[in-house]
């Protein structure tokens, strides 16, 4: 079989005990089971889907981040098994416009068909200090966005 000038890692399946040979471009070669190598497969293409619907949600966070004047800071991190936007208010009373448009975005998100991989919620804290706003946030992954 020639070789293909692609960037395509090269699987090789031989018949013995339903292995598959593995040759990445570095030719380091190894040997997993067919099963494994189909689950591989399988995340390999999930995660480039969920690259492209984490850029979406970007965007979407960005246009609503944009037209919010009532936003002091707003984070994205993890949080509860999932992304989480933790937004900090300029002011401390509560605002029901305010609560429905982010309880709006969460449910768009949510019901969303191209953020189908994006586990998200969405939450609201009066100004806090530094301290406070770190209980919200995970230690390892945590961003500031700002608008569009």
């Amino acid at each position: 079989m020639p070789q293909s000038q692609t960037s395509a890692v090269q699987l090789h399946f031989t018949n013995a005990d339903g292995h598959v040979t593995v040759t990445p471009s570095n030719e380091d070669r190894f040997t997993i089971k067919v099963e494994r190598a189909i689950e591989l497969l399988q995340q390999s293409s999930r995660r480039e889907e969920f690259e492209r619907q984490f850029k979406l949600l970007l965007k979407v966070l960005g246009e609503w981040l944009e037209n919010s004047s009532e936003i002091k800071q707003a984070f994205l991190t993890l949080r509860d098994g999932g992304i989480c936007l933790v937004v900090v208010r300029e002011n401390a009373p509560y605002d029901a416009e305010f609560e429905d448009s982010l309880s709006d975005l969460d449910y768009d998100i949510a019901n969303d068909s191209d953020l189908d991989l994006i586990q998200f919620t969405a939450i609201a804290l009066p100004p806090v200090s530094d301290e406070s706003l770190n209980t919200f946030l995970n230690e390892d992954v945590a961003f500031i966005l700002y608008g569009a």
